[in-house]
């Protein structure tokens, strides 16, 4: 059991980056970076009001494509 294991650390397959999760690591970022602004957002709205107008500009802005496609 040991030896399958230790080959696999030896070759660095695991540190190769394939397309697949390069791609899958780009959207998990994307998309964790977006909730990330999206919270702050929320947050500025909390503490003061003036941030309710970029609020609804990105909230119309992000359901504009999705109305189009």
């Amino acid at each position: 059991m040991v030896e399958p294991i230790n080959h696999a650390l030896m070759s660095g397959n695991h540190l190769r980056w394939s397309p697949d999760s390069f791609v899958a690591f780009l959207v998990a970022f994307v998309l964790f970076s977006f909730c990330f602004l999206f919270l702050v957002l929320v947050c500025l709205d909390l503490v003061t009001n003036k941030s309710c107008r970029i609020l609804g500009m990105v909230v119309t802005y992000s359901n504009v494509p999705s109305m189009t496609s």
